[in-house]
Formats: C-alpha cells, structure tokens, sequence
C-alpha cells in the first residue's frame, strides 16, 4: 500500500519542520511538500496532488478559511486545520461548515492532552482523512435568522429526545441538520460528534447566533431544556439522571473509556424509552449501534445516514449489520423526519 502524500500549510518554518516530523515518524505517511501561504498552496496541490492537506488558519496573502474555500470548490483535497485559533467561534464553525476532517489544536506542551497524544491524532486524522468520499463533502448552506430567534426554552422535562452519534466527518452533517429545523421546536437534541474540548465551546457560541434553535455545549449537571441542542465532544461519556423531585432531567458527563455514543444512545433508552429517537451518521467503528438497538428495542425510532450521502460510511454499515437501523434516509430528509416526530 503506497503511503498518503500529505502536504503541510503554515507561514512559520519552525512549525512546519515540527509537524514534519510528527508525520515523519509514520512510515505510512509521506510528506511530500511544504506551503507558507494559501496562494503557495494552491500551487503545490497542483505540483504533489496530496492525498491530504494539514492547513493553518492565520497565514498571509491568503488565509486558511479563504484557501480551504478555494480547495474544495477548484481542487477537492480531504483537509485537517491544524491551528492555534481554537478559541474563535467564527473561525472554527466555519471550517467544519465547509467539510474539513477535523480541527485540531497544534501541538503543544501547554495543550492538556500529552505530546504523544497529541502527535499521535494529527498521524491518525491525516490517515484516516486519505480514505473519505471527497465527492460527498458539502458545504453547508444556511438562511442566516433576520433577527434573534425566540428560542423555546421553559422549563419541565422535554417530552420527546433526539440522540445523534457521528465520528469523523460528522459535525458538517450535524451542522446542516440542526441548521434546518424551526424556532418552535419543542424536542432536545444531543449531538455527539468528533470535535476537541477545547475547540467545542468556541464552535456552540457562534452557532448559536445563526441556528434556528438554542446551541449549547453540554456540561456536567446541566438540565435538559426543551428546544435546545447539546453539543457533546466523543471525549465524554453521557448518561441522563432524573431529578425525583421536580421531574427534570439532568446530564452527567465522565472522561469516556469506551463507547461514548453507546453509552448515550443507552441512556437515552433507558430514560426516555418510546419518547427516544436515535440517529447515526457517517464515521468510522463500531460506537453506536449497539446503543442504538437499545433505543429501538425501548420502542423507540432509529435512523441511519444514507451510506451513499456518507464521508465515511464505516460506523453505518455497522448499524445495519447490527440491526440497529429502522430507516435510512438522505442527511437533508433527516430534519422534516425530527420535526414530524417531535410535533
């Protein structure tokens, strides 16, 4: 098997010699050129043909948002951001609205995660990201609100709940399902996907300005409120708690060890039985349908992201062995199906 041909974008020499020799270290990655800059490389795309681009966001003459925009619509290259800008919702939204593998934060010491853990998931996202349906990689198009929406949020707990899994690839999906639904929306959605903790409060912050419905990050002991969307990074393993005094519902959050969208699609289940509705989109593995049967052997619906409409189409293929999947639909049928079931 010939080795993935990455190419690396940023306009510091210290940081491309540094994610070099991370990649280096894989003899099933080959670094086969280097870009200081957007103009630079659109050239080099030209030049090496990459498998994969690591790309920055601050760079001149041309940016890493404005260079990506370029690449998926002249030259379509699987792309991880690999940037320091993780704490701008602007920025982070709009690079997983525009298809990227992942954003991930540069490597560093000060990072909480350790160096060898850090290093070892640029290897692992320039890999897997070698492998996607480029052709099925959309931007998200989006009517922005004309003025703040009015989001439902009273208390009391939500009688009906979405639980949506996706790994890889996933948050773009997630963007354009959560992006079609309405103001009045009386459900909750948790949506767990493949994003970094560090990355995922910025990302909800400027999402919720443009959504139809609230956006929040999930917390540890924070109530479910009707009319929002929970944001979960797959770092984390969820489970649903009842409050025997007032009915509500509360989320419980743990560092994950294994299966997180199990877990969640479990206690979903477990919780809200014939009221739950469990959907799985692209990714890679086998975390999730298992989960997922839980919620329909509860009485409960279950869908799966059509596989031809998949970036990865791995974690649904897995669904559909496991018999987890009562419908398969298109990512953009996906929302009138909630909105239908919720109302």
């Amino acid at each position: 098997m010939n080795p993935v041909k990455a190419l690396i974008v940023d306009d510091t020499s210290v940081i491309q010699k540094a994610l070099g020799k991370i990649l280096f270290r894989d003899r099933n990655i080959e670094v086969v050129g280097y870009a200081s800059n957007g103009i630079e490389c659109l050239e080099k795309i030209e030049k090496y043909r990459p498998d994969v681009i690591t790309l920055d966001i601050e760079m001149p003459l041309m940016d890493g948002l404005t260079t990506l925009k370029h690449i998926m619509i002249e030259k379509p290259t699987p792309t991880v951001i690999v940037s320091s800008m993780t704490q701008t919702g602007y920025i982070t939204f709009e690079a997983l609205r525009l298809g990227v593998v992942d954003f991930i934060p540069k490597p560093s010491g000060a990072n909480k995660l350790d160096m060898a853990t850090q290093e070892k998931i640029l290897r692992d996202r320039v890999k897997i990201g070698s492998c996607i349906k480029i052709r099925n990689i959309r931007r998200v198009k989006f009517e922005k609100q004309p003025a703040p929406v009015d989001f439902i949020t009273h208390d009391g707990r939500p009688q009906k709940i979405i639980g949506i899994g996706t790994s890889l690839g996933g948050p773009n999906t997630i963007i354009r399902i959560i992006s079609s639904l309405r103001p009045n929306f009386d459900g909750v959605v948790l949506a767990m996907q493949e994003i970094a903790p560090e990355i995922l409060p910025s990302f909800c912050s400027y999402f919720n300005e443009i959504a139809p419905i609230k956006v929040a990050p999930a917390r540890d002991g924070l109530i479910l409120k009707k009319g929002t969307c929970y944001m979960i990074s797959r770092t984390y393993s969820v489970r649903l708690c009842t409050d025997k005094k007032t009915g509500e519902t509360m989320l419980r959050l743990k560092k994950s060890i294994g299966g997180p969208m199990d877990s969640m699609f479990e206690s979903i289940a477990e919780s809200f039985g014939a009221n739950s509705m469990g959907i799985l989109l692209t990714g890679i593995g086998d975390d999730g349908p298992c989960g997922l049967k839980r919620i329909l052997e509860a009485g409960g619906r279950t869908i799966a992201q059509e596989e031809e409409c998949c970036v990865f189409p791995n974690l649904v293929q897995n669904a559909l062995e496991h018999g987890s999947v009562q419908k398969v639909l298109k990512d953009d049928e996906i929302p009138d199906v909630i909105l239908s079931w919720v109302q």
